[in-house]
């Protein structure tokens, strides 16, 4: 008994550790994006079919081949260790990294994964086998437990006090120990006789004579979309989540978990799902989903999270709830569990794959709904106890039913448009397109003024350029980089810049619509890095920020792919770019890739500028304070420089738009600049509380950022 205790608890603790682990590994090297972690759970669901699919056809064959095979397929899984990811995968351009993501989990952890996956339902055959007179139900318990701490330990225990790479040697080593465990289990089947199943079998075929079941197609199909349903819930929550706040673990974990526990607690008691308990949760739910679509931008992160948990929690607890209602007999259970984890790796690959497709926003959080509402209400009619179905006795209570469901499907596509019409009641949409990094928008806003006509580009709610089409006012220099804005600032007042002879050379991680190239004059030198084609392409058709700067001389360039790994390359080919002003402005909706402020990032920024070279963060957000931890990367020689715009360009105030309050913080040693008249009177008192913060690869927590 010990022996199957250890080895299924092991296997729930690797399995939900390697998730969250690998993922944050490879998170950096494809640009921070939320849909880096989308696809990942996309590889793993699709491997949990696999590994499901594996112990439903090993347990149908003899104790000892059982034993034979799957002694083999852990050994040879010995040779894929450790799980490392190998610097050779990282992108070497810009196109969509779907496919190079799940190249480099297939290679990685392709192998132990599948093992994992499919530990707790082939050694709760064995058990059964072993032990026929005992339940298994016990390791299924113990199957739980180990998922749910090896979820939640990640981010709370591992995370915050191991190394990276200490994580994935560590992870090796216990999967060694659980090969061992694993192997003891699959020799101590050996000794059991062929024929002691019959019990087993025998107490399931009376379980089967007394309540056999048909399972039609209908059946299957209905399993598949209410597993497909929750799956797309989760990954579009998550995504939600992400892109507003940064992609990091614990926001990963957290709806994880909840689809867990829903899983856990509707299966494991099944008292606990009402279906008319829920199905007035759904009205909430769709009454929190309008909240947030109207009002998100003045909700606290807290309340944001808390509301998308509960949508989250309250749909999974449907699917799973139904789910379970609809479980077969012992007869048909493998084929049952096979189905539902075909349909997550369904889910999976509407969110990651389809979605961008066919999509030109993120509507598939707003589907995932309304298609939960339907399947909900697909159960009252089919079940004949229902209050849909017992309508001549109960007609009040259905057409309440109806009427809430008709509210229910209203109210979401209303909130599913609002975005829409709230935005161009006054504006031409001129495109809107979607690929892996995001969704981007570009508008044409009227004014009452002709010259005030302006083109802007969205990023979700973030604004990441404006320029006017009047011909005298487009290069003005809008929003976050007005002249009196900390990267105005940065640029026009260098020190070289008041020489007429020399020219500067200026770096920009993320390129927007190109609105810094505003300060790029002649000779000057003005190179972006842009990890998303579809930002570069917009910003050369829609605006001509980047022409402008052309046409006066300037050597305007843009280099595709992560920023970090194109100026590392940069290094190693011997191409330090002596920027004498470095900007970081690498927005993703809301949220900083977290690992272009770690301090080996910060190192690396540092041997790209000249002596008396400026580094400009451009730390605007609603939800994380960044200043701390830009001010960890300065040197010891190095002054930070607060720069917070709290009133708009007088010039331009006639619209949010055209010059935004903005945070920037600058870090030099010029001493020239630093003593200029005019970045002394735009400089702020940094508050006491606010104190220098070392980010690093290895240890990134959120929580320190919180405002």
């Amino acid at each position: 008994m010990i022996r199957f205790a250890i080895t299924i608890f092991l296997s729930a603790v690797l399995l939900f550790q390697v998730q969250p682990l690998v993922g944050k590994y490879i998170l950096p090297w494809f640009g921070g994006s939320p849909s880096v972690w989308t696809v990942c759970m996309l590889f793993f669901q699709s491997l949990l079919v696999v590994g499901y699919a594996y112990a439903h056809a090993i347990a149908r064959l003899k104790p000892k081949h059982q034993c034979w095979i799957h002694l083999c397929v852990l050994t040879a899984t010995i040779f894929l260790l450790p799980i490392t990811p190998a610097e050779q995968y990282k992108p070497v351009d810009a196109e969509n990294p779907t496919w190079r993501i799940l190249l480099l989990l297939l290679i990685c952890v392709g192998g132990p994964y599948v093992i994992l996956s499919s530990t707790a339902p082939l050694l709760q055959s064995w058990f059964a086998r072993r032990y026929p007179s005992r339940s298994p139900y016990r390791l299924y318990a113990l199957s739980n437990a180990g998922s749910l701490l090896g979820l939640f330990a990640y981010p709370f225990a591992v995370e915050p006090v191991m190394k990276i790479d200490h994580q994935t040697i560590l992870w090796s080593c216990v999967y060694i120990l659980f090969l061992i465990t694993c192997a003891a289990c699959a020799v101590h089947l050996r000794r059991v006789p062929e024929t002691s199943d019959s019990g087993v079998l025998r107490r399931s075929s009376k379980i089967d004579d007394q309540a056999d079941q048909v399972v039609s197609r209908g059946m299957v199909a209905l399993w598949l979309m209410l597993s497909a349903c929750g799956s797309v819930m989760l990954l579009a929550t998550t995504n939600k989540m992400c892109q507003d706040v940064a992609s990091v673990p614990l926001l990963w974990v957290l709806p994880l978990g909840i689809y867990l526990l829903s899983f856990i607690a509707m299966f494991g008691h099944k008292q606990c799902y009402h279906r008319n308990v829920f199905g007035v949760a759904m009205m909430f739910v769709v009454v929190v989903c309008i909240a947030l679509a109207l009002g998100s931008s003045g909700i606290g992160l807290l309340a944001q999270v808390g509301c998308l948990t509960f949508i989250l929690a309250v749909t999974c607890c449907v699917c799973h709830g139904e789910l379970a209602q609809l479980q077969p007999t012992p007869k048909h259970l493998t084929f049952f569990y096979l189905t539902i984890s075909v349909g997550g790796a369904i889910g999976g690959v509407l969110v990651t794959i389809v979605a961008p497709v066919i999509f030109v926003d993120y509507h598939e959080f707003n589907l995932g709904i309304l298609v939960c509402l339907g399947l909900l209400l697909l159960s009252f009619r089919r079940d004949r106890w229902s209050v849909l179905s017992a309508a001549q006795r109960h007609r009040a209570i259905h057409r309440t039913w109806m009427i809430g469901a008709i509210f229910g499907v209203g109210v979401v596509l209303l909130q599913w448009t609002t975005i829409e019409i709230t935005e161009i009641a006054d504006s031409k949409v001129l495109e809107i397109d979607r690929n892996f990094y995001g969704s981007l928008r570009i508008v044409h806003r009227s004014a009452n003024v002709p010259q005030r006509e302006r083109v802007v580009m969205s990023h979700g709610k973030t604004i990441h350029g404006v320029q006017f089409r009047d011909p005298g006012l487009r290069q003005t220099p809008t929003m976050y980089y007005a002249s009196n804005s900390g990267v105005g600032i940065a640029i026009e007042q260098h020190p070289r810049r008041s020489q007429p002879d020399q020219s500067l050379r200026i770096g920009v991680i993320g390129l927007g619509a190109g609105t810094i190239s505003c300060y790029a004059r002649k000779a000057d030198v003005c190179r972006f890095y842009e990890i998303n084609p579809l930002v570069a392409r917009m910003a050369d058709e829609h605006f001509t920020f980047l022409a402008d700067a052309k046409a006066r001389g300037a050597h305007v360039d843009v280099l595709l792919g992560d920023a970090r790994i194109v100026m590392e390359r940069q290094l190693a080919a011997g191409e330090p770019q002596q920027f004498d002003v470095l900007v970081v402005d690498a927005f993703s909706s809301d949220a900083i890739p977290l690992h272009l402020l770690t301090v080996q990032c910060g190192e690396l920024y540092h041997r790209h500028l000249a002596p008396g070279g400026t580094l400009a963060f451009h730390v605007s957000n609603h939800y994380l304070d960044l200043r701390p931890a830009v001010r960890g990367l300065a040197t010891s020689e190095e002054q930070a420089i607060w720069v917070q715009r709290t009133e708009d360009d007088p010039t331009l105030a006639a619209n949010f738009e055209c010059a935004s309050i903005s945070e920037w913080v600058l870090l030099t040693s010029n001493h020239r600049f630093i003593g200029n008249p005019v970045v002394q009177q735009a400089a702020q008192r940094w508050p006491p509380k606010i104190r220098d913060l070392h980010l690093t690869d290895s240890f990134s927590s959120l929580f320190s950022l919180l405002r």
